[in-house]
């Protein structure tokens, strides 16, 4: 009997000892803080990176999209805590508890701005959030410590990339930690559509179950100022017929990464000598109406998010209208409503891109403020984001959209890679940490 008792003693200790969840009150006191701001189309490798490093008390509390006018939870905003059992942020680390905050709310710009300029910005607010619901419901004044694009900082200088909130104001590489920011990651991009559209250009380009396609010509002149008003409907992208159904463009507001990379690769802008942008919502026919099906009009959103961008695409299938946006290729868009189109014949992706099959592909950066509160965290981050390994890490739905930059990877060629994360994630293309540099062969 004695040795029983034991045993269920063993046994109730093991239970006890099992992580659960870190709390509010455990993430408000975690031993190290980390607020990152920018790049929504980078959150899964920020997720991946914790992932990897993170033990089993990992918590994620969501902003709650009726507070934060979101299509989702944890849209726009979100702050993930836990235990570092990974040493990707250095031994020294291992064993503490870790917050971190992470601001996806106007993409890339809000990476590159609030940081270079020591701004303190809208972060949610971990006191407002709720142990049950892992939500939250408030925000809070805080200078980020770090930021992510997906674009090098000083492209948001331009006027096409730079929202009217930091009119005016200009950043430098000397304003970030250690001066010019390195590339973490290589992002691909890729075209969406509803499932309308997707099933009527299957029908028209006769590719049955296949994948269709859109060219980059067509994307550019749909979302050109006055196309709409010209009445032209998706002729560009449907051949057959004469469909003048309503455009409904679901976009990223201007200070988006993904969007500026869309202004690079479809119009060369602002690299281009007669710059040319997208519409904006100024645009917008009289009285259209989102994902509607009215002859003639066309109605443009700019979206906060790439999720947000998903659901209003979707917004299109309940008119039997046709709706097309931007997003990055990391996105799951199982059971969206959204479907990924090829873009000039070539299958958005991984598998394509690393090969320089694809060519909406560009370099994303992580920058430091230089005045963080947690600058040392800040910067060991930075270093762990940057790993195969840990891009390797990221959920298996999300790594369609993201590779380890070649000069993260091993030796001077490509064959020089041995580990399972370099032969699957690494990329044999760059642009050199410049978007306005064709992607070429480096390894």
């Amino acid at each position: 009997m004695k040795l029983r008792y034991l045993a269920i003693a063993a046994a109730c200790a093991a239970i006890s000892g099992q992580a659960s969840a870190l709390t509010v009150a455990q993430s408000q006191a975690a031993q190290l803080k980390l607020y990152i701001s920018g790049s929504s189309a980078l959150q899964k490798v920020i997720e991946g990176v914790l992932t990897q490093n993170c033990g089993a008390d990992k918590t994620q509390f969501k902003s709650l999209a009726a507070s934060f006018g979101d299509t989702s939870n944890g849209a726009s905003y979100n702050i993930y805590s836990c235990t570092l059992t990974g040493n990707d942020f250095g031994a020294a680390n291992v064993g503490k508890t870790i917050m971190l905050v992470k601001r996806e709310a106007g993409g890339s710009a809000q990476g590159v701005f609030p940081v270079a300029l020591n701004t303190a910005i809208a972060f949610m607010n971990i006191a407002t959030c709720s142990d049950t619901a892992l939500t939250c419901t408030g925000t809070t004044l805080v200078k980020p410590d770090a930021g992510v694009s997906d674009l090098e900082p000083v492209a948001f200088n331009s006027a096409v990339n730079r929202p009217t909130a930091f009119a005016g104001l200009t950043v430098n590489n000397s304003q970030f930690d250690g001066g010019v920011p390195s590339a973490v990651a290589e992002q691909i991009f890729a075209l969406v559509v509803n499932n309308t559209l997707y099933a009527d250009l299957q029908a028209d380009q006769g590719v049955g179950t296949g994948v269709p396609t859109v060219s980059s010509a067509a994307f550019a002149s749909l979302y050109s100022p006055g196309y709409g008003q010209l009445g032209l409907g998706w002729t560009p992208l449907l051949k057959t017929g004469n469909n003048q159904s309503q455009i409904n463009i679901c976009s990223r507001a201007i200070g988006s990464g993904t969007r500026a990379t869309a202004q690079v690769q479809f119009l060369q802008s602002p690299n281009n000598v007669v710059p040319q942008s997208f519409s904006t919502i100024g645009d917008n026919t009289v009285g259209a109406v989102k994902g509607a099906n009215t002859a003639g009009n066309f109605f443009l959103s700019e979206e906060s998010s790439s999720g947000n961008v998903v659901a209003c695409v979707n917004t299109a299938n309940a008119n039997a209208a046709y709706s097309i946006g931007m997003v990055s290729a990391d996105r799951d868009l199982t059971g969206t409503g959204a479907n990924f189109v090829k873009l000039d014949n070539q299958t958005p992706g991984r598998l394509a891109a690393k090969d320089g099959n694809y060519p909406w592909v560009f370099e994303a950066f992580y920058q430091v403020n230089k005045s963080a509160a947690n600058l040392a965290i800040a910067k060991a981050f930075g270093t762990a984001f940057a790993l195969p390994s840990n891009i390797a890490a990221i959920p298996v739905s999300a790594q369609n959209g993201v590779m380890a930059t070649p000069e993260n990877c091993s030796g001077g060629i490509y064959s020089d890679w041995t580990t399972a994360a370099e032969l699957a994630f690494c990329s044999r293309v760059s642009r050199n940490q410049d978007s306005r540099t064709p992607l070429v062969f480096i390894k």
